[in-house]
């Protein structure tokens, strides 16, 4: 069965070993992928997804959530604001691709707004993973998250929609699912 996490807050948010020399993706490709639902239906900032050093926040890779309502992704070299409201206590697919010509935004299988794609954000070895809020302890998200996935490739727009295609039905109601293949 699929497992959601949620209640974030600034003591509760998960945090991850951020290796530089295998996950900083320079000026190169990075995608984020992940399934949100949002039960708060007053549109708020909140940090979902980040890399960054608490000691040196002016470099940083992130996925978040802003009044508006707007949807924003990518890095402190460049990223896309899209007004978009995903604030309807329903699952949505977020994926944000940055590749070498532009930073794309895609909602449940859907492209919603491209931007250029600047350049290599600098990340530091002192970075780290973080889910669930900011890397002060601010902006906790207040809803649930699923499936999230951080990549150094860039997906194209068929296979965006088709990874949204494969996961929809497993946030129907009772559904059950079995992992296979190869």
């Amino acid at each position: 069965e699929l497992v959601a996490y949620s209640n974030w807050s600034s003591s509760n948010y998960l945090i991850g070993r951020y290796n530089n020399s295998i996950d900083d993706p320079g000026s190169g490709d990075f995608s984020v992928k992940v399934w949100v639902k949002i039960s708060n239906t007053t549109p708020h900032t909140a940090v979902f997804w980040s890399v960054r050093n608490a000691s040196n926040a002016s470099s940083w890779l992130q996925f978040w959530v802003d009044t508006g309502p707007v949807i924003q992704f990518g890095s402190s070299a460049g990223r896309i604001t899209k007004s978009y409201d995903i604030f309807d206590a329903r699952w949505h697919c977020l994926y944000g691709v940055k590749n070498s010509s532009a930073i794309k935004m895609y909602v449940d299988g859907v492209e919603v707004g491209t931007a250029s794609s600047g350049g290599d954000p600098s990340l530091d070895s002192g970075s780290v993973f973080r889910v669930g809020n900011h890397y002060d302890n601010n902006y906790p998200f207040q809803g649930s998250l699923a499936l999230l996935t951080y990549s150094l490739s860039a997906p194209s727009a068929a296979m965006v929609k088709k990874i949204y295609e494969d996961e929809k039905p497993l946030f129907r109601k009772d559904a059950k699912c079995t992992l296979y293949g190869t």
